[in-house]
């Protein structure tokens, strides 16, 4: 007697934040958001920021937005995807979550700290885009404010054809990501995503399409100073200076 044959449904789209935004968190479970948002904290006690107003840029479905919350800061989460907001939302009702692109959110107020994490700035991909961003993010500061962004990828930090892979599960639930990125231009790139979600004794495949940004970590700094930012540019989330030999994760601090 042969093998019971598995169903599978196969999708192609851009998913990640929206067919399965339910599972972003499975996906990312083993992500340090705790340890970086303690980083975060340091550098807001470094650069003496005594308000207590954070804006979450591109919060996703609110990991950091709600830790930030647990440590006292009054914290509003935007992001672009309303599926990743629905989550956000029944995760922390005590939370305000808008809709909003980086590029052009207007919030009728002023921020101690801006925050725009998880490479969410790597989505800029043009350097206008880039400098479209930062500005509105600068006019949404008050001064002497604090604006902290990561980018996962940059000139200094690219694999091409790099292969990855994160699995996540609950007791009904295993879902497996493959991924692999390559460079599609001087300052761009791709990741392409495989998932294998098994949930009900079902297999559901899909396949997911991310274009990015790869700049040079310099010129961003330039771009930051020449809107007005005193900046500066850690390694990873430590308490440790960026150089261009740098394999890790760059983190930029910018003081308006």
């Amino acid at each position: 007697m042969g093998a019971t044959p598995i169903p599978r449904l196969i999708i192609k789209m851009k998913i990640l934040y929206k067919k399965l935004a339910g599972y972003y968190d499975l996906v990312y479970a083993k992500k340090d958001y705790r340890h970086e948002t303690n980083f975060i904290i340091k550098l807001i006690k470094k650069f003496k920021i005594h308000g207590k107003n954070v804006l979450d840029v591109g919060c996703g479905t609110g990991a950091y937005t709600i830790l930030l919350k647990k440590r006292g800061f009054s914290v509003i989460g935007l992001d672009l995807n309303k599926e990743m907001l629905a989550i956000a939302r029944k995760k922390a009702k005590n939370i305000k979550f808008i809709q909003g692109d980086m590029k052009t959110f207007k919030i009728k107020r002023k921020f101690d700290i801006i925050v725009c994490l998880f490479s969410t700035m790597n989505y800029n991909l043009t350097l206008n885009d880039f400098r479209t961003t930062i500005k509105n993010l600068y006019n949404h500061l008050n001064k002497n404010g604090l604006v902290i962004f990561d980018m996962g990828f940059n000139k200094e930090r690219f694999i091409n054809n790099y292969v990855g892979a994160e699995e996540g599960k609950t007791k009904n639930v295993y879902l497996m990501r493959a991924s692999t990125s390559f460079k599609t231009g001087q300052n761009n790139a791709k990741l392409i995503f495989g998932y294998i979600l098994i949930k009900n004794h079902k297999v559901h495949l899909f396949e997911d399409e991310h274009k990015f940004s790869t700049f040079p970590t310099l010129t961003i700094k330039k771009i930051m100073t020449q809107i007005g930012f005193k900046t500066y540019i850690y390694d990873e989330f430590k308490n440790k200076s960026w150089n261009k030999k740098s394999k890790n994760r760059v983190v930029f601090a910018g003081v308006k």
